[in-house]
């Protein structure tokens, strides 16, 4: 049966993208031939560089068993994303805030905190399949090459050994609604329930009308109950299936493990009132439940 949304306590919502900022320009570190042979390496190339060098600066997941969910699971959506010219990766950053990015190139980061936060395998992929898609767009290199790259610079990490830096920003309304249409049908043609993505959103919507009040998100993304429409209409259009794998067990377990690997997060958790499993959780997993069927055959999307 399909797990009801139980309204967890999030502290943030899904920022952006990562992508390289410094004091005047993109790339302002560098000099001019620099920067231009940094971006004619390519998208995948300049990923690398970036993911390498967010590894080094951020608290990443180390876990064999978490690493390898969020990992097999990225992979799976990649190979349906219809663009091949990456070499997809997907990191699990030891953070307790709801939050994901995608650098250029296909390297996706997920916060231990989405996967707390979500409710399904088949939510998380759902978030995992938005962030991948802006990826495919090549949105993050589009900000990249943006002259107004500055504004909601969230936060910096030190790149390479140049004063250039990773900034957390945000996208456009535009390329937000281009990640949701793509995500979903990513996430449709993975064999997960198409609905992943939106019963993320309808938790992010019930938390911004509660006590949590407006997220600063909300400002520069489309509001989140037009977009929990929109992916109804998206998902009903064009046929995509609601009820399809949802990995409610495995996504349990895995959860389990990182609430007993971290304690600070486990010990948040346990004083916001969220549902613990126990210690002695098995990390065995079902048949049924250890990756989705073969994908379905989906229509063409409708925009």
């Amino acid at each position: 049966m399909r797990s009801r949304l139980r309204g967890r306590a999030i502290a943030t919502v899904i920022t952006g993208v990562v992508t390289v900022a410094v004091t005047g320009s993109p790339l302002g570190g560098l000099g001019a031939l620099e920067t231009m042979l940094l971006l004619m390496e390519g998208e995948d190339k300049l990923g690398a560089r970036l993911a390498e060098s967010a590894q080094e600066q951020l608290p990443m997941m180390r876990d064999a068993a978490v690493v390898d969910y969020v990992n097999n699971m990225g992979q799976e959506l990649a190979r349906v994303s219809g663009r091949d010219d990456f070499e997809y990766e997907f990191f699990v950053v030891e953070d307790p805030e709801l939050n994901a990015f995608a650098l250029p190139g296909g390297k996706v980061f997920i916060n231990t905190g989405a996967i707390l936060a979500t409710d399904s395998e088949a939510e998380l992929a759902g978030l995992v399949a938005h962030e991948l898609a802006h990826a495919v767009l090549s949105h993050g290199l589009q900000r990249v090459t943006q002259a107004n790259l500055f504004a909601n610079i969230g936060r910096f990490i030190p790149f390479g050994g140049v004063l250039t830096n990773i900034a957390i920003l945000d996208y456009s309304r535009v390329q937000e609604r281009q990640a949701d249409f793509l995500g979903t049908r990513i996430l449709a043609a993975s064999g997960y329930a198409a609905d992943g993505l939106r019963n993320l959103m309808v938790t992010l919507n019930d938390r911004s009308g509660d006590d949590g009040g407006d997220f600063a998100w909300l400002s520069t993304h489309p509001a989140t109950d037009d977009r929990v429409r929109y992916l109804e209409s998206l998902i009903l259009d064009n046929g995509y299936n609601r009820y399809a794998y949802e990995g409610v067990e495995k996504h349990a377990q895995i959860q389990a493990r990182i609430i007993n690997l971290t304690d600070d997060t486990g010990a948040k958790l346990r004083k916001d009132g969220a549902a613990l499993m126990p210690e002695e959780t098995a990390m065995e997993v079902p048949e049924s439940e250890t990756t989705p069927e073969n994908a379905p055959e989906t229509p063409s999307p409708t925009p």
